[in-house]
């Protein structure tokens, strides 16, 4: 039976290797030009609560993951689609023509 402190300490070590492991996936990726990390530049912010009064500076900033060729994959399976639609009114009238 494992104790408490010791089965938190083997959780928290297999999330940090497999954080690890997926940061370095995500590296190799973007560093093959698979992936493209768009971002936007950090916005501070200054937010006040009418109710309390009380003030706190918040950081914001959006991370993108993208496909490098995104457009061009998402056009050819659009185009893949139409061409299936097409094969399937020829295979229907070749099927027509045949009965």
């Amino acid at each position: 039976m494992f104790k408490s402190g010791h089965l938190q300490g083997i959780i928290n070590y297999i999330s940090k290797q497999r954080e690890f492991l997926f940061l370095e996936q995500l590296e190799e990726l973007t560093k093959r030009n698979v992936l493209v990390v768009e971002e936007s530049h950090p916005v501070l912010l200054k937010i006040c609560d009418p109710a309390s009064g009380k003030e706190k500076i918040e950081l914001k900033q959006t991370i993108k993951l993208k496909l490098k060729d995104q457009e061009y994959i998402e056009s050819l399976e659009k185009e893949n689609a139409e061409l299936r639609g097409r094969l399937d009114k020829i295979k229907t009238a070749i099927q027509d023509v045949n009965e």
